[in-house]
C-alpha cells in the first residue's frame, strides 16, 4: 500500500532505545536538559521516582529497595514525550500523521539531549524498538471480524463464540511472535474484548501501559468510537525489534527504525479486509503528493 488511511485506528506509537544503565544525572545537567528540550517543544518536565524490589534469593532473606529514576520531557498538550528511563531512550506520541515525521522528531530530540549532555552520546544501544497501538472498533454495521481477513484464524474468541452464547462475558487474547532473521523479530498481540455500557473501557495493552498517573498521556478518541456498533473491539499491538551493538552517538536512526517500520506495516497490512477497513478509516492515495 502506497497510501494511508485518514481515519487510521492507530492511538499510540513509541520508538525506544534499550542501552546500557543510564548514569544519574547531576542537577545541573537536568537544567540543561530542560533547556534543550524546550527549543525543541518538549515544555513541561516530569521527573518520576519509583523503587525496585530486589528480593533475596536466599530463605528468610529480606527484600531490598533500589531507587528508580525517569525523566520526561512533554510537549505542551502531553501529545508527545521524550523520556529518560533507567536503561533506555524512549520517544512516545499519541497523535500520529506519518512515519517520516514521528522518526524525524525522534532523531531531533536525541541530537538535542545529546548535545546539551554529551556522555549520553557514550551509552551503549543493544536494541531498537518500534511499537503501535490501534482500537479496531466496529462501525457502520460491521462487526469485529469484517475488519480482518481469515478473522476466524486470527481472532482469539471465534471458536468460543458460535459454541458460548449463553456466556455473561467472553474476554480473547492472542500473541504470536515471529523472528524474521537472527537479529529481528516482531510480535502481534491481538486482544478481543467486550463493549461495556456502550463504551470502549481498555485503550493499550498492558506492555505498552504506563505505570506511573505523572507520565500518563491523553489519548485522542474518535467520535465514532463512542458509539460502536458490535458486542466486540479489538486491541491490536503491532511491534518489531532489532538488536544491534553500537553507542548512541553512532547509531542509524534511518536503518534500525526503518527495517522495524516496514516490518511492522507488512504484517499489520497483512491482516486486513481491505474492502471493509478502506471504506470505514478512509482510505486515500497518497503517491501523488509526494
Amino acid at each position: 500500500m502506497s497510501g494511508r488511511f485518514k481515519k487510521a485506528p492507530l492511538v499510540y506509537v513509541s520508538a525506544r532505545i534499550n542501552t546500557t544503565p543510564v548514569p544519574q544525572l547531576l542537577p545541573d545537567q537536568k537544567a540543561l536538559l530542560q533547556q534543550a528540550m524546550m527549543k525543541c517543544g518538549l515544555v513541561i518536565n516530569v521527573e518520576s521516582n519509583a523503587q525496585a524490589i530486589n528480593l533475596d534469593q536466599q530463605i528468610g532473606g529480606n527484600p531490598s529497595f533500589t531507587p528508580i529514576q525517569r525523566l520526561a520531557f512533554f510537549s505542551q498538550d502531553r501529545s508527545q514525550c521524550l523520556l529518560i528511563d533507567k536503561d533506555a531512550i524512549e520517544w512516545r506520541v499519541t497523535t500520529y500523521n506519518k512515519y517520516a515525521d514521528f522518526i524525524q522528531s525522534f532523531e531531533n530530540n536525541v541530537e538535542a539531549l545529546l548535545k546539551a549532555v554529551d556522555f549520553l552520546g557514550h551509552l551503549a544501544c543493544h536494541e531498537f524498538i518500534l511499537s503501535y497501538a490501534d482500537i479496531i472498533a466496529p462501525q457502520n454495521n460491521h462487526n469485529l471480524n469484517d475488519y480482518f481477513k481469515n478473522a476466524d484464524s486470527i481472532l482469539p474468541l471465534s471458536y468460543y463464540k458460535a459454541h458460548s452464547s449463553s456466556d455473561v462475558k467472553q474476554v480473547g487474547h492472542s500473541q504470536v511472535t515471529r523472528v524474521t532473521r537472527p537479529d529481528q523479530k516482531i510480535t502481534i498481540s491481538l486482544e478481543q474484548l467486550p463493549i461495556e455500557e456502550n463504551k470502549i473501557k481498555k485503550l493499550l495493552p498492558e506492555p505498552l501501559m504506563e505505570p506511573d498517573q505523572k507520565l500518563g498521556m491523553p489519548l485522542e478518541i474518535r467520535d465514532e468510537w463512542r458509539s460502536p456498533t458490535s458486542g466486540d473491539y479489538g486491541l491490536l499491538m503491532t511491534q518489531a525489534g532489532i538488536l544491534e551493538k553500537v553507542s548512541i552517538d553512532k547509531m542509524s536512526f534511518e536503518s534500525t527504525f526503518g527495517d522495524n517500520h516496514k516490518l511492522t506495516k507488512e504484517t499489520f497490512n497483512s491482516l486486513l479486509n481491505f474492502e471493509v477497513c478502506n471504506q470505514d478509516w478512509e482510505y486515500e492515495d497518497t503517491r501523488s503528493t509526494h
